[in-house]
């Protein structure tokens, strides 16, 4: 097992105790002999300040060198500094840029992602239809923030055509079920 996956090992406390900042050394070493997930992964905890201290700057900058190798989770990554404007000038297009390119490559984090962009008209064209069709192939993927984003719009009778509460109510569930917390607690909030 290499570096990275050993600091994976860490980052989920599997056989070994949780250790941060084990697995921040482990992927640094991985990341500075040019390793793209080595990258992606010390980019995350950049991102999280796990480990490691917060900086955004240098997880977009891992990001962006995990990125250009085909990383998917780095593309994602990358997509989120732009969208919010962590340690960079927030940029719309740029986010839906690189969520783009790795949900074009069936990447369901960044399919969702996109697909919100999609739905507000954020750096894209607003396109409702599309977002959902983004969401379904995230969904497909078992992506719970898909799931409960197709159902409270099956609820509510947006955007997905006819109004299916029971459909998107058993979608919620799939979420809160996944462990999605914001589906969770929709289900508190709203008994049968």
């Amino acid at each position: 097992m290499g570096e990275v996956g050993l600091g994976l090992l860490h980052v989920a406390g599997s056989g070994v105790p949780l250790d941060y900042p084990a697995a921040a050394e482990l992927f640094r070493r991985a990341a500075n002999s040019g390793d793209g997930d080595g990258q992606a992964n010390l980019g995350i905890l950049h991102l999280e300040g796990l480990g490691v201290a917060k900086d955004y700057k240098e997880a977009a900058r891992l990001f962006r060198l995990a990125a250009d190798q085909g990383s998917l989770d780095a593309q994602t990554g990358l997509g989120l500094i732009y969208e919010k404007g962590l340690g960079v000038v927030q940029n719309h297009i740029e986010a839906a840029r690189w969520y783009r390119r790795a949900a074009d490559q069936g990447y369901a984090n960044a399919q969702v992602r996109l697909g919100i962009l999609h739905e507000k008209g954020l750096g894209v064209t607003r396109d409702p239809a599309l977002a959902i069709a983004l969401y379904r192939q995230a969904a497909a993927g078992g992506n719970p923030e898909a799931h409960f984003r197709i159902g409270t719009c099956l609820i509510a009778g947006t955007q997905c055509g006819a109004r299916d509460p029971v459909e998107g109510r058993r979608l919620i569930g799939i979420a809160a079920e996944q462990g999605y917390p914001t589906a969770q607690d929709w289900i508190a909030a709203n008994p049968q």
